[in-house]
């Protein structure tokens, strides 16, 4: 496995759905703060890949809520967006 390549393809992806949501944000002309975990130093390769994993399952269920929401809202371009988004963290997940 190429590491470099796979952590520079997932910072690129992040930062794609970072700009999706804020400029939905942008459009809809609100901001709410997130109560995110705040990451602990990890010693060893096992911990980090043991701490994204339980990341990336707390960012799918989140955007699970969020698809929810926005389909509820109306909001079917958006939840469109998000659900691009959910499946990218879905394949980050496996």
């Amino acid at each position: 496995m190429n590491f470099a390549a796979e952590l520079e393809n997932h910072a690129q992806e992040g930062v794609s759905h970072a700009l999706m949501i804020a400029k939905q944000i942008d459009y809809l002309g609100e901001c709410r703060r997130s109560n995110r975990s705040k990451s602990a130093l990890r010693k060893n390769a096992e911990e980090i890949l043991r701490f994204d994993l339980e990341n990336e399952t707390e960012t799918i269920r989140n955007y699970r809520q969020r698809l929810r929401q926005f389909e509820s809202l109306g909001e079917f371009a958006l939840a469109e967006r998000v659900c691009e988004i959910l499946m990218q963290e879905q394949e980050h997940h496996n």
